[in-house]
């Protein structure tokens, strides 16, 4: 086991320890008159301490919007209130969100209905066996067919999620 210094030298403890002993790192930095940055806050503003990348990949641009199905995540209205720091509001959403999909749910298992979700099917893959959600390519068709005038979302029978 071994450990290296700033200057990249093997320190003396590291070289005499064995593999039990955990290894240290010396430091030894002189500085004068000069400043040095040790630490800095990150942005401040940007919930949970995201990359302004990562706000970017739930966003959904104003032209792209009509073309997403209702039942997108990114739509979903407590997630939307947490990444805009409406956290009180987020929860009373999140709440009404789950309350509404286990009524839906409870209904249908009174009619005995059984859940089929629209564009996903359970498959079972060919060398491990395990089952797995297969993502059915139906979606894009059926969004193509909403960005060219076709049809709309409304006419698609999806289940209001939220």
């Amino acid at each position: 086991m071994g450990g290296l210094d700033f200057f990249g030298q093997m320190t003396r403890r590291a070289a005499e320890a064995d593999d039990s002993t955990p290894a240290t790192i010396s430091l030894n930095i002189s500085l004068t008159d000069t400043r040095c940055l040790a630490f800095s806050q990150g942005p401040t503003g940007i919930p949970f301490n995201l990359t302004p990348f990562a706000v970017t990949l739930n966003a959904i641009p104003d032209r792209l919007r009509p073309l997403v199905a209702p039942t997108d995540t990114r739509l979903r209205p407590d997630q939307r209130a947490m990444e805009e720091g409406e956290y009180d509001f987020a929860a009373v959403e999140k709440n009404r969100v789950e309350e509404g999909q286990r009524a839906r749910r409870r209904a249908r298992e009174a009619r005995g209905e059984e859940f089929v979700p629209r564009w996903f099917r359970k498959a079972r893959h060919p060398v491990t066996g395990e089952e797995y959600w297969d993502f059915r390519q139906e979606y894009w068709r059926v969004r193509e067919e909403v960005a060219e005038g076709r049809t709309t979302w409304d006419q698609q029978g999806l289940e209001e999620i939220y």
